[in-house]
C-alpha cells in the first residue's frame, strides 16, 4: 500500500511537471496597437496577444470586461507603480455577473485583442515609463494561472496632443509634423509634393484615412459590420496598403506625379473642391490625368476625404 501511494504521488508530480513545462510555452505579449507620439492624457492602445507554442490544443476563458483577465502596470524609471485610474476602480468594483467565452487555440495559433491603458491607469505627467502585464487564463483560479508579458518602454512628451492624425513623426528628418490651417489648395499641393518625394508621414498629414477607406462601398459595408477594434484594424491596414502601394481597389491616390498644376479651387465654410492636372511618366509617353480632390474641414484643418480621376490623354 505504501509503495502504491508513492507511485501515485510520483505520477502526480510528473504530470504536474509536464503540464507546467507545456504551460510555460503559452506566451503572453503586449505591443503598441498604433504607436505615435504620446502626451499626458493621451489614449494609449495596447495590442495583447496569447500565443500557443505548445504541441497541444490550449483553451482559456476570456471575460467580456478584459480587466478581469489582463492587468497592466505602468512604472516610472524608479520602479514606482502608477496609481490605478478611476475607470479601473469603477470597473473592478462592480458587483455584477461576468460574461465570458471560451477561446480555443490550436498549436501555433494566436489570439489578440486591443485594450486601452486608460482603463488601468492615468498618465498625467511627461516622462519615461515601462509597461508590463499579466494575463489570467482561468477566471475561477484566483490568479493562480498567470502569464507574464514582456515590457514596453513608453515615452510621454511634455505638452498636449492635437486631434488624432494631426501629428506625425517625419522619420527622415526626425521632426514632428503638425497639420496647419492652410487653404485647401495648399493642403493638396503639400500632399502631392510629399508623394513626389515619397515621404509618407507628410503624405498622410492632410488625408482623412477613414473617409478614404469608406469611399469603397465594399469596405464601407465591412466597416459598418465590424466591432470598434476591428474598425481600427481596418483603418490601420488600409494605411499600410497605401504605404506599400498595395491598395485592393483604386491605386490612383498613391501614384507619383512627375508634374502637376492646380487648375481650380472652390470652397465654402467646411467643404472644398480642388482640380489638379497631373502627369505620370510611362515607358515611351506621359499620361495626363485630371484629379478632383474633395476636402472637408475638421477642427480648422482641411482634409482630403475623396477624389475622382479622369484620363485626359497622353503626350
Amino acid at each position: 500500500m505504501y509503495l502504491r501511494k508513492l507511485l501515485i504521488i510520483a505520477f502526480l508530480l510528473t504530470t504536474s511537471h509536464i503540464y507546467s513545462a507545456e504551460y510555460n510555452k503559452i506566451n503572453f505579449s503586449i505591443r503598441y496597437f498604433d504607436k505615435k507620439i504620446y502626451y499626458p492624457g493621451d489614449s494609449v492602445q495596447i495590442k495583447a496577444s496569447i500565443i500557443n507554442d505548445t504541441p497541444e490544443e490550449f483553451s482559456f476563458n476570456l471575460s467580456e470586461n478584459k480587466i478581469f483577465n489582463i492587468k497592466l502596470n505602468v512604472k516610472t524609471m524608479n520602479n514606482q507603480v502608477l496609481d490605478p485610474s478611476e475607470n479601473f476602480i469603477i470597473n473592478s468594483s462592480r458587483n455584477s455577473n461576468t460574461f465570458y467565452r471560451e477561446i480555443i487555440l490550436d498549436p501555433g495559433e494566436e489570439f489578440s485583442f486591443i485594450v486601452d491603458l486608460d482603463d488601468y491607469t492615468d498618465i498625467s505627467k511627461p516622462g519615461m515609463y515601462v509597461i508590463d502585464g499579466s494575463f489570467t487564463t482561468d477566471l475561477n483560479s484566483n490568479g493562480n494561472f498567470l502569464l507574464i508579458s514582456n515590457r514596453l518602454p513608453l515615452s510621454v512628451r511634455p505638452g498636449s496632443a492635437e486631434r488624432e492624425f494631426t501629428e506625425y513623426l517625419d522619420y527622415e528628418t526626425g521632426e514632428i509634423l503638425k497639420a496647419n490651417p492652410i487653404p485647401p489648395d495648399e493642403a493638396v499641393q503639400y500632399m502631392l509634393e510629399s508623394r513626389q518625394k515619397s515621404i509618407w508621414p507628410r503624405f498622410f498629414l492632410y488625408l482623412d484615412i477613414k473617409e478614404l477607406l469608406l469611399s469603397d462601398s465594399n469596405m464601407k459595408r465591412k466597416f459598418e459590420r465590424s466591432t470598434e477594434e476591428e474598425q481600427q484594424l481596418l483603418i490601420r491596414n488600409f494605411k499600410k496598403q497605401m504605404e506599400g502601394e498595395r491598395l485592393q481597389s483604386d491605386q490612383s491616390i498613391v501614384l507619383i506625379p512627375s508634374d502637376f498644376e492646380i487648375l481650380h479651387t472652390s470652397y465654402s465654410a467646411d467643404r472644398a473642391t480642388v482640380i489638379v492636372r497631373e502627369e505620370f511618366l510611362q515607358t515611351g509617353y506621359t499620361a495626363v490625368k485630371s484629379y478632383t480632390y474633395y476636402l472637408h474641414r475638421l477642427d480648422g484643418i482641411w482634409k482630403i476625404y475623396n477624389y475622382e480621376v479622369k484620363n485626359i490623354g497622353t503626350k
